[in-house]
């Protein structure tokens, strides 16, 4: 029964949310938001990535027993008027974040965490052991579990940001990008004024015709031929 009910917990995390690492591949990026309470997430899509502001954590030795103790007391009976934001925040977002190693290290980069523990290993295990025997509330958090499913799902901003991803991560590969695509656009715009100013079939024959008439001008004019004479025709 207890095993049922563990991997009914860990279904119900993979049914709404995503890893860090599942949710970077469509470009959907972390950034610690500047307020510090539990309730500040949001999420913003861009054209080519978006952005999930999350509040930054200290992880620490004594941050499980304050997290646990601060849960159970969300959880109490007694306590009618709780809205579950620690509960929520922990086991929707931060456990679900955090599958392997190196979503804690995302999650560092990003400065949302900051790791006093120890190894990245530790943090995920700490998270995970956290939220194992317990089910999140995800209704505090709805809104921006669904503009996050909605953004995952989408395949043409799953696309673009794959692209971006693997050709542009680098901003000397943007600038090369840019670099041979003016070189290309200069290269069209100089063929076409070549192109542009070449004469025409019927200039061109003008011009020869011209050249002929007066090359007999200038020979009858050396044999003192008359130009109006019939050798002219």
């Amino acid at each position: 029964t207890d095993q049922n009910e563990e991997d009914g917990g860990q279904q119900l995390h993979q049914q709404f949310f995503r890893s860090v690492l599942d949710l970077k591949a469509p470009g959907i990026y972390l950034k610690p938001s500047k307020n510090r309470s539990l309730k500040s997430l949001t999420f913003t899509s861009k054209v080519f990535k978006a952005q999930l502001e999350l509040p930054p954590l200290l992880v620490e030795d004594s941050m499980a027993p304050k997290f646990m103790n601060l849960i159970a007391y969300e959880m109490c009976p007694d306590n009618t008027e709780t809205k579950y934001e620690a509960t929520s925040y922990i086991i929707s977002f931060l456990v679900s974040l955090i599958d392997y190693p190196n979503d804690v290290k995302e999650l560092r980069s990003a400065q949302v965490l900051h790791n006093f523990l120890g190894c990245d290993k530790d943090v995920a295990k700490v998270f995970n052991q956290i939220g194992k025997y317990l089910v999140p509330n995800t209704e505090v958090y709805e809104k921006v579990i669904d503009q996050i499913e909605r953004h995952y799902k989408n395949k043409y901003l799953t696309w673009m940001a794959q692209v971006v991803n693997d050709h542009f991560s680098s901003p000397w590969t943007l600038v090369a990008f840019l670099a041979g695509f003016m070189a290309l656009g200069m290269t069209g715009v100089q063929t076409w004024f070549t192109i542009d100013s070449q004469p025409c079939p019927c200039e061109n024959f003008c011009q020869n015709f011209n050249a002929s008439s007066q090359n007999k001008l200038d020979v009858g004019h050396q044999l003192g031929i008359d130009p109006g004479s019939t050798l002219f025709t």
